[in-house]
């Protein structure tokens, strides 16, 4: 499971607020990744991937959110990073040392390492080609 920073409702209507993403309506944990806290956000303004970045400094978030931009924008079927108030695609995490990055939910699975066969690994392959 990775749920490795648990927030309050306080903390989950700073981050909506931070994102524009108005008033929160439901939270649920996702207990799958490796390294990061990722929750689904339900709002008064749809559904977001909430992604708590552990362990990341701010230029790491920076690097992986103008990353995940630009595959969006090449065309890999990806959502581009929310943008913040700041005008940053994260925001800060309250008074921790975590920054925060919101995604428009889409729908899907995940994949765990059994599930990988040679014909989705050729599909993400082209997919990122």
């Amino acid at each position: 499971m990775a749920l490795f920073t648990r927030l309050e409702d306080a903390e989950f209507a700073a981050i909506a607020d931070a994102f524009e993403l108005g008033a929160v309506c439901q939270v649920r944990p996702i207990a799958t990744g490796t390294i990061n806290s990722n929750f689904s956000v339900e709002t008064e303004r749809g559904r977001w991937f909430v992604r708590v970045n552990e362990g990341k400094s701010l230029a790491d978030v920076a690097w992986e959110a103008q990353l995940v931009a630009a595959l969006a924008a090449g065309g890999v079927v990806t959502p581009p990073p929310i943008v913040a108030r700041d005008g940053r695609p994260y925001a800060p995490l309250g008074t921790t040392n975590k920054w925060v990055s919101v995604f428009a939910w889409r729908a899907g699975r995940h994949l765990g390492e059994a599930d990988i066969t040679a014909e989705t690994a050729g599909e993400f392959g082209a997919a990122l080609a």
